[in-house]
This record gives structure tokens, C-alpha cells and sequence, in this order.
């Protein structure tokens, strides 16, 4: 009976040490499901979450940004290839420029050229090809468009070698492409030219050109053909002086 009495205060020495290790057990376990269930909370970031709400008006702006830079349909005005000013104009079809320019100098020749280039992002490549009184002249311009401006390098060549090198730059002056108009350009004064055998021919012709001939029926009369007709007794006794055909 002793014993019995004696195995009770052991059991329930056990018994709570049994329920302290599983409230811990049960309070690790709630510690554990609070953790994960903060996880997420913290797997969302807010930052995350502005940027995608931020990522299209992004993308809108940088369209809008890469249209207005690659939309070159202008007027524009060249400086560095010329002592003065070139105007250019280009019109445009997708990422293919062409076009025209001039030069008009307040003295010496002016020049028409036809354009032909290309744009891609902000890279511009143009070649420009002019007859500059009697030599054709190429100018390519490779640049950079930013600040509705155009800038970069350029060389020029003719008669198959290069003629110059430098820096140019350029800005648009005029969005109407349509009031453009070419350079008038002096006409050269035509010499006069001999073809070849002109006057070697005209002198044959004239040395083998043959002499008039008198036809046969003369309004003159050699009158020695009738000397025993004329005279006294003669048929033609009648004529008188001076109408005989004697000069």
C-alpha cells in the first residue's frame, strides 16, 4: 500500500513534465506555422509590385522616345562638310532615309545631290552625292541623333580618292519637307565644237564639185555660124548693128 502511495507523486512528476514538453512541442509547433506564414508576407514585396505597376508607362515612354528619335522627316541644316551651310532634306521609310541637299554660296559653284542613308536607334548613316561642277563628289556622314540634332564625322571622296575628313553637325530648321526646293544651277556656256572631218569633208566637196554647165540653148548667138548669111545678099542682112550677138 506504501508502494502505491510512493508511485503516485513519481507519476505525476512525469505527467508534467510530459505536458511542458508538449506545450513547448505545441508552442514550437505555432512558431513554426507563424513563421511560415510570414513567409509569403515577406516572398511579397511591395518594391516588386511597383515596379511591375511602373514597368508599362516605362515601356510607353521609351517608345514614345525611340519613335521621336527615329522619325527624321525634316529640313535640316548641315554644317562642316562645306565652308557654309548645306540644306538637307530627308524623307523617310521606316529605317531607310532619302533625299536631297544643296549648296548655294554667296560665291562659287553651287551643287544639287540626291541623300540615301539609314537610322538605327540613334545611329544616322548618310552618303551624299553631288556633281560639283564636273566632278562627283561623295560625302558619307555617320552621327549620332539626340537633341533633334544630328553630329558625328564625315569624308569625302572624288575621283577615287579622299578628298577631306572632320566633324560635322547638324539641326533641323523647317518640318515642312514639302517647301524644299533644289539649287539653280549657272549653265555652263557651250563651246563651239567641229565634228571631226567637218572641214575636211566640206573642202572635198568643194574641190570635187563639179563647174556649171551652161545648157546647150543659149539666149547668145555665135554669129560666125551664119557669116556667108550675112551681107548684102545674105539672109540675115536685115539684123541690125549691135543685135548680131557679137560681144
Amino acid at each position: 500500500m506504501k508502494m502505491k502511495y510512493a508511485i503516485l507523486p513519481m507519476l505525476l512528476v512525469l505527467f508534467l513534465i510530459a505536458g511542458q514538453s508538449a506545450a513547448q512541442d505545441v508552442a514550437s509547433d505555432n512558431e513554426s506555422m507563424a513563421d511560415n506564414a510570414t513567409v509569403p508576407a515577406e516572398m511579397t514585396v511591395p518594391e516588386e509590385m511597383t515596379v511591375n505597376e511602373t514597368s508599362p508607362s516605362n515601356v510607353t515612354v521609351a517608345e514614345g522616345n525611340a519613335t521621336a528619335a527615329s522619325d527624321l522627316r525634316y529640313i535640316w541644316s548641315i554644317t562642316g562638310i562645306e565652308p557654309s551651310q548645306v540644306t538637307m532634306v530627308l524623307n523617310q521609310e521606316g529605317e531607310d532615309l532619302y533625299g536631297q541637299a544643296k549648296y548655294e554660296p554667296d560665291s562659287g559653284e553651287a551643287w544639287n545631290a540626291i541623300v540615301v542613308g539609314s537610322i538605327s536607334g540613334d545611329k544616322v548613316d548618310l552618303v551624299l552625292t553631288a556633281l560639283a561642277g564636273k566632278e562627283l563628289v561623295s560625302t558619307k556622314m555617320s552621327g549620332t541623333f539626340s537633341n533633334e540634332s544630328v553630329a558625328g564625322k564625315y569624308v569625302r571622296a572624288t575621283e577615287g580618292k579622299i578628298a577631306s575628313r572632320g566633324d560635322f553637325n547638324s539641326v533641323w530648321i523647317n518640318p515642312d519637307i514639302a517647301s524644299y526646293t533644289p539649287a539653280k544651277i549657272a549653265e555652263m556656256p557651250q563651246e563651239a565644237q567641229v565634228q571631226p572631218g567637218t572641214t575636211q569633208n566640206a573642202t572635198v566637196e568643194q574641190t570635187t564639185q563639179q563647174p556649171v554647165q551652161l545648157s546647150k540653148t543659149s539666149r547668145f548667138v555665135d554669129v560666125r555660124q551664119y557669116k556667108d548669111k550675112i551681107g548684102p545678099g545674105g539672109d540675115l542682112s536685115g539684123i541690125p548693128p549691135g543685135m548680131s550677138g557679137f560681144v
